[in-house]
């Protein structure tokens, strides 16, 4: 933000480095962090990041592997906070992606910026990795609902599990209160609400 050409010299170099780093989240953020610092810049932005990756590496039950990539772009230009890419298969074929985009709503004429995140999926690519049996299958799901942050961790590991027993699992993520989420699971025909406390209790509510 400085109008000082060495100011913007020296943004344009962290920049330019910090979108070489990739890999494993770990090393990949402790990188990332060391690189800013050393610019002087504040790495704080970087918590909400590793807080969202502590998420996913506790719901990360299927086998698959997550990577940091601080050089990762997508077509469009509204995003204004984490993107990501599924991706499946040696070669890496995109499955989908989306992001946060919180400038979208006052973009298209809103009075104030709206918290809002999205996502799409290629059609064509996820009916490719599926096998055909999936394809056909008539499921309902079941729905997790979780109060706090340490009860989503829970929830994503208990998400999970259900998952690898081919159970179709979603969780709340419009942090709806309680009675608001069993009123939404019992209007859009779920199989029942599985709510999840901060110990990893879980307590089951009919929505039928």
């Amino acid at each position: 933000g400085a109008d000082d050409p060495a100011r913007l010299e020296q943004g344009m170099e962290a920049a330019s480095a910090l979108v070489l780093i990739k890999g494993e989240p770990g090393p990949a953020l402790a990188e990332g962090r060391y690189l800013l610092s050393s610019y002087k810049a504040d790495s704080g932005h970087l918590d909400s990041l590793a807080q969202a990756l502590e998420l996913l590496e506790a719901g990360n039950g299927q086998g698959g592997s997550v990577s940091l990539d601080f050089g990762l772009a997508r077509g469009l230009a509204y995003y204004t906070g984490i993107i990501f890419e599924v991706t499946a298969g040696g070669e890496g074929v995109s499955l989908g992606g989306g992001g946060r985009y919180d400038g979208l709503a006052r973009a298209l004429g809103a009075r104030a910026d709206l918290p809002a995140l999205g996502f799409a999926y290629t059609l064509e690519s996820l009916l490719h990795a599926l096998p055909l049996s999936a394809q056909n299958e008539q499921v309902v799901p079941i729905y997790l609902w979780a109060g706090s942050f340490q009860a989503h961790r829970h929830a994503l590991t208990l998400a999970a599990e259900l998952r690898s027993q081919g159970k179709p699992v979603e969780i709340e993520v419009c942090s709806r209160e309680l009675d608001d989420a069993i009123s939404f699971a019992r209007e859009h025909g779920y199989s029942g609400l599985l709510a999840v406390d901060s110990d990893g209790k879980t307590t089951k509510y009919p929505v039928a």
